[in-house]
């Protein structure tokens, strides 16, 4: 009998020993898809319907900017699913919506446990500012959006609470900020630079993530006239640390550098994208998992 007690006491604080070292938020607040991030507004009347799939694998173990040997063993790996639609309201503003779905899932050597349920809506206006900013094949467009708390972020185990990187909602609102600038630096060669900042307030539990900007850096090269399009995307991903209480959350915040080299295939109405993700450089605050490496597929489909 005391050896039985004494089995599941060590059971129960290993499973709490694993459950605290992933207590950080590094990778289950889902980014926007490339689609709606690279693209400017659309024209007025204009609908686009997209689905979108990113497949995550975040095992890799840090502490600072050197990986290590993770001693609990994580293998950690997340799916998205993104549904979203875009409509051209006016000249000068599209409307964006889009609901996530997403499945996470983690292993240790002393534990397995998962997630999978809808995530937080983002509302997003996308205004185009105009053409010739600095040159006369470019265009710049803003935009702001707010995600709303839809996505569940009390998901247990065993009676205790899964840690915030497994939940598929935050449970806070969020207020994002986005811009785009566009240049055609040749008949083939297109050059996008993209900016997305967001920031969140506290949720019930008092729990506010820090701050994130994503810098995303492209160039797509017209391979075969019109729908077979080749390039690469260098993002640069900041987050800022979170906050309980209050107090800074130990083990939070990162920065990471991340090239995604990758096709788009553009029919006309139907446009398909495919991208492979790796980081280049990773450094976050005090030990965490981050990503290994990422599979993202995108199909989009234009109403004229």
């Amino acid at each position: 009998m005391k050896k039985m007690t004494f089995s599941l006491v060590t059971a129960f604080l290993l499973f709490s020993l694993s459950l605290q070292l992933n207590a950080q938020g590094c990778c289950s607040i889902s980014i926007n898809s490339l689609g709606s991030t690279e693209s400017e507004p659309l024209e007025t009347g204009n609908l686009v319907l997209g689905v979108n799939f990113w497949h995550l694998n975040s095992s890799a173990y840090y502490i600072g900017d050197i990986k290590q040997f993770d001693p609990l063993q994580r293998v950690a790996v997340g799916n998205n699913v993104l549904f979203d639609i875009e409509y051209g309201l006016t000249y000068f503003l599209s409307l964006y919506l889009s609901v996530p779905y997403s499945f996470y899932r983690r292993d240790t050597k002393f534990a397995s446990y998962s997630n999978k349920g809808f995530g937080d809506v983002l509302l997003l206006g996308k205004f185009k500012v105009g053409n010739r900013i600095i040159f006369v094949n470019d265009l710049l467009s803003l935009g702001f959006g707010v995600k709303f708390p839809t996505g569940k972020n009390n998901a247990e185990k065993d009676g205790v609470e899964l840690p915030i990187d497994l939940q598929v909602g935050t449970g806070s609102y969020e207020f994002s900020f986005w811009s785009l600038y566009q240049n055609w630096l040749s008949n083939r060669i297109l050059f996008t630079q993209s900016f997305l900042f967001r920031t969140f307030k506290s949720n019930l539990k008092n729990y506010k993530f820090g701050n994130e900007m994503n810098l995303n850096t492209s160039l797509y090269y017209q391979l075969i006239d019109y729908w077979l399009n080749i390039g690469a995307l260098i993002r640069i991903q900041k987050r800022w640390k979170d906050r309980l209480d209050g107090q800074v959350v130990v083990n939070s915040g990162r920065l990471l550098i991340e090239l995604l080299p990758g096709f788009l295939f553009d029919f006309g109405e139907t446009s398909f994208r495919v991208n492979f993700g790796f980081p280049i450089y990773t450094r976050v605050e005090g030990s965490q998992l981050s990503i290994l490496y990422r599979i993202g597929l995108e199909l989009r489909y234009r109403f004229f």
